[in-house]
């Protein structure tokens, strides 16, 4: 977060630019102070529904029938070429070079003169080409996103976007990688939908613990090269995650039903006066054997969860003196 946030931004990068016009689209009124803006007024109009993540809808274009305005800005905001970003946290973005263009005030346009197309056009494919990337930024940054359930970033979100001088310097090693990935691909839906999301709702398959596993051995591998994830154990409501260091083990006896009971009966903690539940994450060290025992919930099989638990194991051996 701190590298992000030294590197230019989009505001920065724009303020170097001459002749550039950047910033949200027109605010129509029909009370307090208002001012006519004839060069809006029966043009070309992006509604705002009609920009998704696919991009513009060209086939629902329509007019600006307002006749007033409490804030129109300038008529080059509006004028092609224009790269346009809305406000939402997917940050649906597109390429607009078909002459004037009206759009409101929940989506960003940056435009350039004639000379300076090409520049634009690169700080679009960066944009399409990061645009995982911006999006986690906005969501690791941002001042309304994943705030209160909120779908919708804020201008200045998008003004503190990172665009560095060097595109390598966006380049995150494999832990950041899969932080950044989980955080899109799962937080969001989280923070919105709660005990309805795929992290709470779904349980994990084995596709969920291989990810896992890997990003775990790969955390610890610089300190124990010889270890190595086996298959998982499926018990009822459980998932058994073996490891182990050197040579495989045989841990066949987990799979009975008993063995599964007696784990449930330490993982999982019951008040029935509260109705509440408390769930342990359990490791266990059996010679050269690592066990992590946890509910089969997605939530705790991602892989930054996997990293998580890399950092505690390893403060563990540490302390046992391993």
């Amino acid at each position: 977060s701190a590298r992000l946030r030294r590197m230019r931004t989009l505001a920065q990068f724009i303020r170097q630019k001459e002749s550039w016009d950047y910033g949200e689209g027109f605010i129509a009124a029909k009370t307090g102070r208002r001012t006519p803006a004839p060069f809006l007024t029966g043009m070309p109009l992006l509604p705002t529904d009609a920009f998704t993540d696919g991009g513009i809808d060209k086939s629902r274009i329509a007019t600006v029938t307002e006749k007033c305005f409490r804030s129109a800005y300038t008529k080059t905001r509006f004028s092609a070429p224009l790269l346009l970003v809305k406000e939402i946290e997917t940050l649906p973005i597109d390429f607009w070079e078909q002459g004037f263009l009206a759009y409101r005030d929940k989506i960003v346009g940056i435009h350039a003169p004639l000379a300076d197309h090409k520049a634009l056009k690169e700080l679009f494919a960066f944009f399409r080409r990061n645009r995982s990337m911006l999006r986690f930024c906005c969501m690791l940054n941002g001042t309304q996103s994943l705030v209160g359930k909120a779908t919708a970033v804020l201008k200045q979100d998008i003004d503190a976007l990172p665009v560095p001088e060097d595109n390598k310097a966006l380049h995150l090693s494999f832990w950041e990688g899969a932080l950044k990935q989980d955080v899109v691909e799962y937080l969001v839906e989280y923070v919105r939908l709660g005990q309805n999301s795929a992290l709470l709702a779904n349980k994990a398959c084995i596709g969920d613990t291989q990810r896992y596993s890997r990003i775990f051995v790969q955390m610890l591998g610089s300190v124990y090269d010889n270890l190595q994830a086996d298959d998982p154990i499926f018990l009822d409501g459980l998932i058994c995650q073996p490891f182990y260091f050197g040579k495989r083990p045989s841990p066949s006896w987990l799979s009975s039903a008993e063995k599964g009971a007696e784990l449930r009966k330490l993982l999982c903690e019951e008040n029935e006066h509260a109705r509440l539940r408390t769930y342990r994450v359990l490791r266990f060290y059996l010679q050269n054997v690592l066990l992590l025992v946890k509910p089969d919930r997605l939530r705790y099989w991602i892989r930054s969860t996997a990293i998580r638990d890399a950092d505690e194991t390893l403060a563990d051996l540490c302390e046992q003196g391993f």
